[in-house]
């Protein structure tokens, strides 16, 4: 056999490769780019799933601070209207884990942690008033998380109520760092 015949053949096995492969390499490119698109429109709709939830428990929130009983004291309404208070704050909660953004989780956890200990912030303002402004950052945050725009600043209010957490927290440390006097043993 000719030698050209042989280069002829050789070139032809070359290219046959070179082909199988670039076929192989772009189906393997595809599944992954399929797989990829498949991955995050999953997450996508999980995200909106927990949106909702989180939206709704938000809502409930405003609405349970328009309904709070005026007897809050011992023997009233008062401890049931919290414990659902309570509850739509976990459950709320309990959507915000699955949100993706470690930014949002953060700043709407915040604002839920102080509604639902907001008898320790009646100090600034009257407590159906703070829930209601808590319950309104909560829902612009999310909003705006899910128009894709940056979250807004914090309020002054929440400012100043995560300033008084840090305070009480720090009272909290002064006086458990204080030194535990022993009582004398009574002599017999």
């Amino acid at each position: 056999m000719d030698a050209s015949v042989w280069m002829a053949a050789l070139s032809g096995l070359i290219g046959t490769g070179i082909g199988a492969g670039a076929s192989v390499w772009a189906t393997i490119a595809t599944q992954r780019h399929q797989a990829k698109t498949a991955r995050d429109q999953q997450q996508g709709e999980l995200t909106k799933v927990a949106a909702e939830a989180l939206l709704t428990e938000l809502f409930a929130i405003q609405q349970k601070s328009h309904d709070a009983p005026d007897d809050m004291g011992p023997g009233g309404n008062g401890l049931e209207w919290h414990r659902e208070l309570r509850r739509h704050a976990e459950r709320a909660e309990s959507a915000l884990l699955r949100m993706p953004s470690a930014e949002l989780r953060q700043r709407v956890k915040e604002t839920l942690d102080m509604t639902a200990n907001w008898a320790s912030y009646r100090d600034i303002m009257w407590f159906t008033d703070w829930i209601e402004h808590l319950a309104r950052e909560s829902q612009e945050l999310v909003g705006a998380y899910l128009r894709q725009e940056a979250l807004p600043p914090r309020s002054d209010k929440v400012g100043q109520g995560l300033r008084v957490k840090h305070e009480a927290s720090l009272r909290t440390q002064r006086i458990q760092s204080l030194p535990i006097q022993a009582q004398a043993e009574p002599q017999e």
